[in-house]
């Protein structure tokens, strides 16, 4: 504990004081950012700043001083990131505090300068009130704590020469300094000699010591007005620093002495000039008679007048609207009025008025102090018109976006959204136009006005008054998309409205569009009773408002289009005959729609969670899966499958089903799959195609029948012809030849009827069609005739098929000889090849036929044509359209099964008039052609002495063929079945050359038999004979490659032949 003595007055410092070592900030900027930096922490007197321009410089002053702060500004934000990391990466600079000035502009930058290394990014300019606290803690600045400590001082004047003691004066030490509070004013110039006892709380007294020791800083440049601290003893202290030299005591006399206070006294007028001068608030001195003895630059500047113009007024009659003087704070300004009940030195807000009459809002303090103890009031007055306008339009952006958001329709938002605008930027009417698409027109949506302006006229055209789109003031904003503002309507009413706003007192207009993204959809129409001139921030901000309404109309309008889609579709969906569901990958139900408990008998809720396979038929998901996961791999090409479900009851339904995947689709990320029960029309089909097989069976069976009757009857009446004349061999000759002709027809009928049932025994090789075309050319020339143009060409076809030789040269063969029935006076014939691909639409649009590279054979003519009811039935056996005995009807009937066994597929068009085209597709195979075997002329009659074991279970048959082959030097060992066959061959001790047996046996065929005789006697030949379909041989296991086979019926020397090549072949 212990007394301190200080001395304060107005003025400067001394320079004998000592010097507290202060922090470091160093500003790295290439141009001057003290403006940026704004009234901060970083001005004060314990901040050490230093500038320099780059980062190298930076660090060199970090090396001699580590910095507490480095702040980064005038770069583009890229470049103060490059800045931030070569900072952070050197040792120098690592640990101090990094901040980067910002334009409000480039704030989205602020994540990428944080990542760079900045602690903190400063909006410029930097407001302190936002941000002092920040950079405080950066700088890492302790916290003075406020004491107010009870002091004694006393006075010395010039009045005065004897200490006049002035008790209850406080002391206040803050973050601000020390701030003297005393009960009676101190006039300017006033010595004082401070003393008190310092407190006993340590914390306290530290908070003092560190406030005396800035405040007695000399070295630092301070501005404004300051206490000035000395030592006990300090009047000739403060007469040197006013004249600016030191005079010592002993030479200063009285006179001296009224002199020094004299230049002291002018000094600290001039300073307080100066401080007024240059203050930026508006500052105005009165008496306690309430007139002007001080007007500051900033107040001339703000009310329009000079200082001489206002020097001696009544402040109360000068500054002041004239409806606020009897309540405005100013009032006691006024002669004789008492300002004992005025809240000095508090902020208020009020009311001012210009020399021109106009208001401005203004934030007031009002200070008093005694000058030769005579209250004098300064008035510290600032315009606050630029915030509040700022506030307002920052509350109207607000309230802008309030109105849209809780508003659900254009109508509803319309009149609040007016009312705002208005009351924000200070119109007097408006108006919302919106376009009807509907009526092709503009109408008026809304008026709001404020409740002392009158425009009926206006008014009548709220409502459900129309005006073309492109006409009048909002047909032209509407078009352009531009603003339009007009300052006086006086002398400028291009527009019939703006004319008659004009006649009802309205003088400025803005005109702003209401833009969607497709273009301008309305107009706000705004109207203001005094001129405003064109004010082109505020335009933006009205461009905002119309941006934003047209934004709003866009989301209603779509959320309604929405909403009615939803509606639509959900109708569409749930009174369907058709289930949608939507599935995952793994076939979970994600939604079913309603139709479901009628397919199905299960509610959604019951699917929900559950898969499509839970429910599937178990020999149906093994198809279904590989379906389902095909869909998933094609997004949006739809995949049809049919299946089974598991009803509610236990029964069985059959849905056939289109799958089609989304999974790309971020609002769907499934498969949509859509399902229709066919259980019922699967019975229809099924009884439908039963009854087509039966009609089909019973057109067959009576064209079999006809033709075999036909010929059976031929060979019965040469038969018995035959027999009555045994004693004409000639006519027994003819006879047998018209019987063996009937007998060929019948077994040729047999073979179109194998090849339309697509049963025939085929030998496919590899072969170039266009070798097989090639060969055809010259006999179907001579086929067709000549009054028939044939044209080949079939260069465009390199790839080769699979397929039977003979059975291609058929089916060509059969078209051309139709081709050449519908062409009864001539035309022409084509036949052309060409390779083609087959993709995934066209093998969908064409069932049969699957995707990859075909040959394409096409066979068109310039005959006839068909109608469509003879297309449907062409291919039906015995449907034939030619003259009775011109045609089997098996021609086409024929070439389809051949077709069609071959892997191929077939399609026709026709029209009556416009020829036929047939066009067949062979799908191609990469291996080497075939060769063709080249015949070789059979020996007249085939013997041989060998021995054959003969197995067949038809008698008749049995018997033919061993006289035959007894009759041409054979051995035959004769067996009626597979077991007998067995018995013969272990009974016979010689050698069997060739087993001959019959391939279909009842009890054991013709393959076991072959079999078990290989396995007794290695080496065995055999030869098949079989009159079945080369389905039924398959199931016997004889149709692998290398077997000999003859096909039933066959002639006397077919067999022979086929005989000796066996016997013959090593």
């Amino acid at each position: 504990e212990g007394d301190v003595t200080v001395m304060m007055s107005l003025g400067g410092a001394t320079a004998e004081t000592s010097v507290v070592e202060r922090m470091v900030v160093v500003v790295l900027s290439p141009v001057d950012v003290s403006g940026d930096l704004g009234l901060t922490v970083l001005w004060r007197s314990d901040v050490q700043r230093v500038m320099v321009a780059t980062v190298a410089a930076a660090v060199d002053v970090a090396r001699v001083r580590r910095p507490t702060m480095v702040v980064v500004g005038g770069l583009e934000p890229a470049e103060a990131a490059t800045c931030l990391q070569q900072l952070r990466a050197d040792d120098a600079t690592r640990q101090s505090a990094l901040a980067v000035l910002c334009p409000a502009s480039a704030l989205d930058q602020e994540e990428a300068l944080r990542t760079a290394g900045a602690n903190v990014v400063l909006p410029t300019p930097v407001d302190p009130e936002l941000w002092d606290g920040r950079l405080d803690q950066l700088l890492r600045v302790p916290r003075r704590r406020a004491v107010r400590i009870p002091v004694r001082i006393s006075v010395w004047s010039r009045r005065t020469a004897r200490e006049e003691p002035i008790e209850g004066v406080m002391l206040n030490v803050s973050v601000n300094g020390m701030l003297l509070e005393a009960t009676e004013p101190l006039p300017v110039g006033t010595r004082l000699d401070l003393s008190f006892r310092l407190p006993r709380d340590l914390a306290d007294v530290q908070a003092v010591g560190r406030v005396v020791r800035e405040v007695t800083d000399a070295s630092l440049p301070r501005g404004g007005v300051e206490f000035m601290v000395l030592r006990g003893d300090g009047r000739e202290r403060i007469a040197a620093f006013v004249e600016g030299r030191r005079r010592s005591r002993r030479s200063m006399g009285g006179e001296q002495e009224t002199s020094d206070w004299e230049a002291e006294l002018r000094a600290s007028s001039a300073r307080e000039s100066a401080i007024l001068d240059s203050a930026l608030d508006s500052i105005v001195i009165v008496d306690q008679e309430g007139r002007i003895r001080e007007f500051n630059t900033a107040a001339e500047r703000t009310f329009g007048y000079r200082k001489a113009e206002v020097t001696g007024r009544l402040a109360a009659e000068t500054i002041v609207p004239p409806r606020l003087r009897d309540s405005h704070r100013l009032s006691f300004l006024r002669p004789r009025e008492d300002a004992s009940g005025l809240g000095l030195n508090r902020r208020t807000e009020t009311v001012a008025q210009r020399a021109d009459g106009t208001e401005l809002p203004v934030e007031l303090a009002v200070t008093m102090a005694l000058d030769r103890g005579v209250p004098v009031y300064t008035v510290y007055m600032r315009d606050i018109s630029d915030r509040r306008r700022a506030e307002r339009e920052k509350a109207a952006e607000h309230a802008t976006l309030r109105i849209l958001s809780e508003s659900s329709s254009l109508a509803e938002a319309a009149g609040p959204l007016l009312e705002t605008l208005c009351a924000a930027h200070g119109w007097d009417l408006g108006t919302v136009w919106m376009r009807d698409d509907v009526a092709g027109a503009v109408r008026c949506l809304h008026l709001w006005r404020t409740g002392d302006l009158e425009v009926p006229e206006l008014e009548a055209l709220d409502g459900d008054v129309f005006f073309p789109v492109d006409a009048g003031l909002t047909g032209r904003v509407i078009a352009t998309g531009e603003a339009l503002w007009v300052e006086d309507l006086r002398e400028e009413t291009p527009y019939p409205r703006t004319a008659l706003a004009a006649r009802r007192g309205l003088v400025s207009l803005a005109a702003i569009p209401v833009l969607g993204t497709r273009g301008g959809l309305g107009v706000i129409e705004l109207y203001a009773r005094t001129r405003r001139p064109a004010d082109p921030e505020l335009r933006q901000r009205l461009a905002v408002a119309g941006r934003q309404l047209g934004m709003f109309q866009e989301r209603r309008r779509a959320e309604k289009a929405l909403r009615s889609s939803e509606e639509r579709f959900r109708a569409l969906v749930e009174n369907g005959s058709d289930v949608t569901a939507l599935i995952d990958a793994d076939g979970h139900f994600r939604h079913v729609s309603g139709p479901v408990r009628r397919i199905l008998g299960h509610t959604p809720e019951e699917l929900f969670g559950r898969t499509v396979f839970d429910l599937m038929h178990p020999d149906d998901a093994k198809s279904v899966r590989p379906s389902l996961d095909a869909a998933i791999a094609r997004p949006g090409e739809p995949v049809t499958v049919t299946y089974r479900l598991r009803h509610g009851d236990g029964s069985w339904r059959s849905l056939e089903s289109t799958a089609v995947s989304h999974r790309h689709n971020p609002a769907i990320r499934g498969v949509v799959l859509t399902a229709r029960d066919i259980t019922e029309r699967q019975g229809l089909e099924d009884q439908l195609r039963q009854s087509q097989k039966m009609e089909a069976v019973g057109r067959l069976a009576g064209g079999i029948a006809h033709d075999f009757n036909n010929l059976l009857a031929v060979m019965l009446g040469y038969t018995s012809l035959t027999l009555t004349r045994t004693a004409d061999p000639a006519a027994v000759a003819r006879n047998l030849e018209q019987i063996k002709t009937a007998a060929e027809r019948a077994a040729s009928l047999t073979r179109q009827l194998l090849a339309f049932s697509r049963k025939q025994v085929l030998t496919p090789r590899v072969l170039e069609m266009g070798g097989v075309v090639a060969e055809l050319h010259t006999m179907l020339g001579r086929l067709i005739g000549e009054d028939i143009e044939l044209v080949t060409d079939v260069a465009g076809a390199r790839g080769r098929v699979r397929a039977d030789r003979g059975q291609m040269e058929q089916v060509i063969v059969n078209l051309a000889v139709n081709a050449r029935d519908a062409m009864p006076r001539g035309g022409r014939l084509s036949i052309s090849l060409r390779d083609v691909m087959v993709d995934e639409r066209f093998a969908r649009e064409h069932v049969g036929i699957a995707r990859g590279a075909h040959v394409m054979l096409e066979v068109a003519d310039t005959g006839v044509g068909m109608h469509p009811e003879t297309l449907s039935r062409l291919f039906e056996p015995f449907f034939s359209t030619k003259e009775k005995g011109k045609g089997t009807g098996l021609g086409l009937a024929t070439v389809y099964g051949i077709v069609k066994q071959s892997g191929g597929h077939i399609t026709v068009e026709s029209a009556p008039g416009q020829g036929t085209s047939f066009r067949i597709w062979l799908p191609q195979v990469d291996e080497a052609t075939d060769a063709v075997p080249v015949a070789t002329p059979a020996p007249a009659v085939a013997t041989g002495t060998e021995t054959i074991l003969l197995v067949e279970d038809e008698d008749a048959v049995r018997g033919l063929l061993t006289e035959v082959l007894m009759g041409h030097g054979y051995k035959v060992l004769a067996a009626s079945n597979g077991q007998e066959a067995l018995r013969v061959s272990r009974s016979h001790s010689g050698t069997v050359d060739l087993l001959l047996t019959d391939v279909v046996m009842p009890g054991m065929g013709g393959r076991e038999v072959a079999t078990a005789l290989s396995e007794e006697r290695p080496g065995l030949r055999v030869l098949f004979a079989s009159g079945y379909t080369a389905e039924a041989i398959a199931r016997h296991g004889v149709l692998e490659p290398g077997t000999d086979l003859i096909h039933k019926p066959f002639t006397p020397d077919a067999l022979l032949r086929r005989v000796r090549e066996s016997l013959d072949r090593k």
